[in-house]
């Protein structure tokens, strides 16, 4: 079986109150979104939506925050200043019967094409769970590295993860066979 996903950027009423509802089922009780641990002003940010072809309703979010003149964030994050302009992911939602589809790396990518490379973003970095990034996708599909420091986020040990952007990067869909039995496609970096 092969899934399609529409991306979206959020921008109507209508599309916000869908990352609304999309918390409920992520968060579970805590009803509180998350927060994005940025310090500085947040001028330039896009939050994107995942749509499961046929589904009314998002499957999963991410917002990207332009971090570049955010020094702040940068210091207490140690984004150190040869990354240059930086944005940072944060929010990254899915449904718990949608985990495992590679639905953030594909996020990230249709993040990229409408947010980052639109603004000339040279690194992107967010913060992730320490005790996963071995196996991530993130790290294995998009080359993101982990910085050396630990920050205690949400009452979890994290690490930023950070990579420099491709300055020309073209897409190649293959097929991802997935834990769960099912095929989807994603996108790698040539």
């Amino acid at each position: 079986m092969q899934l399609r996903f529409d991306f979206r950027p959020v921008t109507s009423t209508g599309e916000r109150s869908h990352l609304e509802e999309l918390q409920g089922p992520v968060l579970g009780k805590n009803p509180a979104p998350p927060a994005l641990p940025l310090q500085g002003l947040r001028t330039t940010s896009m939050s994107i939506l995942a749509y499961l072809e046929g589904r009314k309703r998002p499957v999963g979010a991410v917002t990207v925050v332009d971090t570049t003149k955010d020094a702040l964030s940068r210091l207490i994050y140690g984004i150190p200043p040869i990354y240059g302009s930086t944005a940072f992911y944060g929010g990254m939602m899915v449904l718990p019967e949608y985990r495992g589809w590679g639905i953030p790396v594909r996020l990230i990518f249709q993040t990229q094409r409408l947010f980052v490379n639109k603004l000339g973003i040279r690194s992107t970095w967010l913060l992730y769970p320490e005790e996963r990034i071995g196996g991530a996708r993130l790290t294995t599909i998009l080359k993101y590295r982990p910085l050396p420091e630990t920050f205690n986020e949400a009452g979890c040990a994290n690490r930023v993860l950070i990579r420099e952007e491709p300055r020309e990067q073209r897409l190649k869909w293959d097929l991802l066979p997935l834990s769960n039995g099912v095929s989807a496609r994603r996108a790698t970096c040539n």
